[in-house]
């Protein structure tokens, strides 16, 4: 028998979850290391499944996938020098994702909705 795809299927169920987007929004990364360094704009889509990342909303075509597993996340002012930054450290390969918003109170949304995601996994 085939498999269908319907929409009560468990597999149906799980791909509808993974793509539930928990928030988005409009934030500066900060691209490159030493003196190259620069903060750039970016659109980020958090999802039950990873947090997503591209120059813009309309390129989903370039979109970038930071996995949330095994993961530290938190503020990083003290690495950046800049207010209301946080980042996403990556324990197995040591990548660092750093972002800047505009206030602390929207920082601290975006970190609580990280921590939650990644605690889901």
């Amino acid at each position: 028998p085939k498999a269908a795809l319907a929409g009560g299927t468990p597999f149906a169920s799980y791909l509808a979850q993974q793509a539930r987007v928990v928030m988005e929004g409009r934030m500066n990364k900060l691209k490159g290391r030493g003196i190259g360094k620069a903060w750039v704009p970016q659109h980020f889509v958090l999802k039950a499944d990873a947090f997503y990342y591209t120059p813009n909303k309309t390129f989903s075509h370039k979109q970038k996938k930071v996995s949330l597993v095994k993961t530290k996340i938190g503020t990083a002012q003290h690495y950046t020098k800049k207010d209301h930054a946080f980042g996403i450290l990556d324990l197995r390969t040591h990548e660092l994702h750093v972002m800047c918003v505009e206030s602390e109170a929207l920082m601290h949304e975006w970190i609580k909705a990280l921590i939650a995601v990644r605690t889901a996994l």
